[in-house]
């Protein structure tokens, strides 16, 4: 083609020409990309102590980032000034509730005891008693009637006057109405008396009982609250759940610029915010910012070259595990995507 071109002209030997041999064969696209070098198993350190009303914890003591720890070491002090304070007053609440338990069960106690009370001694006595007036009135009319009976004979023969007879009958007729009014009052004790006793005797019991179940719920309530508050207390102290490296889990602004939370001592954190980081070095991936021009170009399970800056000459290889497509960034209307590559 050479010669066909530029053979009219100045001539060229064939020895001054550099070829090579046309063979079939792999054509490799790189995709060339920087990313982030992080863990793809991260053990969490999170806040659990609860909001209560407030923006957040101080946390009081961190350790530094970077330190190998191992499971139980300490990570994490929060301020627990305020939680100590709710503490002391939740267990002023729980022996309130308490007393107030203690004296309701005893109210209960006395009216189950006022109850039997009656049935085995007041109620028992006045019938009793009212029996004994019975029998001692039974036998007062039997001999009232005995006595008029022999002045009735009297007053046949002439020996007693009429007016004798008359008193006697007026006896007999007394005691049997007195011996009426003591059955009856019998009857009124037995039916009428001890059940409005009973019934009453009964709703102290139950009010008294229901009053003792109140105060019960309340006390569980309070001693609930008392344990939440002895374990948010507990939860202001972090330890490490596992053997790793300090990560602080600092957020920095999607846009750029300064970092929007960064662990350390004097700064707040939420319930559920992580603080602590324990990424698992053994399990290592590389996260990577493609644009979709370009993202197209790269399927799962692909080989991976990768190279790291902070120590030259050190070649890894891997393959793409995971593809996140169209997400879009931030500052600018191009959409970025993002490839996970397993060490």
């Amino acid at each position: 083609g050479y010669k066909f071109i530029y053979g009219r002209g100045d001539s060229l030997a064939d020895g001054e020409l550099i070829t090579q041999q046309v063979i079939r064969g792999p054509f490799d696209h790189i995709v060339l990309e920087q990313g982030e070098i992080e863990s793809s198993s991260n053990t969490e350190v999170i806040c659990e102590v609860e909001s209560r009303g407030y923006s957040g914890v101080p946390i009081l003591w961190v350790i530094d980032e970077g330190t190998k720890v191992k499971e139980g070491d300490k990570l994490v002090e929060l301020d627990s000034s305020t939680i100590e304070q709710e503490l002391k007053e939740s267990r002023i609440q729980v022996t309130t509730a308490e007393a107030n338990v203690t004296s309701a069960e005893a109210m209960v106690e006395q009216a189950k005891i006022a109850k039997r009370e009656y049935i085995a001694g007041i109620f028992m006595t006045a019938e009793a008693k009212i029996k004994s007036d019975i029998a001692v009135a039974e036998q007062t009319l039997r001999q009232n009637r005995l006595l008029r009976d022999s002045s009735q004979r009297l007053v046949a023969k002439g020996v007693q006057s009429s007016l004798q007879l008359e008193a006697e009958e007026f006896k007999v007729k007394n005691a049997e109405t007195q011996l009426e009014a003591l059955k009856g009052e019998l009857r009124v004790l037995q039916n009428l008396t001890m059940k409005k006793m009973l019934v009453g005797f009964d709703s102290d019991i139950e009010s008294a009982e229901a009053k003792l179940s109140a105060f019960q719920s309340e006390l569980l309530e309070e001693q609930q609250e008392l344990e939440d508050v002895e374990l948010q207390l507990k939860n202001c102290v972090m330890y490490a759940p596992s053997e790793g490296i300090v990560v602080h889990a600092n957020r920095y602004s999607s846009r750029g610029g300064s970092a929007e939370f960064v662990v350390e001592a004097g700064a707040s954190v939420r319930e559920r915010q992580a603080i602590i980081r324990l990424p698992d070095p053994s399990q290592m991936q590389v996260k990577v910012k493609i644009n979709e021009s370009r993202i197209t170009l790269i399927n799962e399970g692909m080989p991976v070259r990768i190279s790291v800056d902070a120590v030259p000459g050190l070649k890894l290889t891997g393959r793409v595990t995971v593809s996140y497509t169209h997400l879009r960034a931030h500052e600018t209307n191009d959409l970025i995507s993002y490839a996970v590559f397993c060490l």
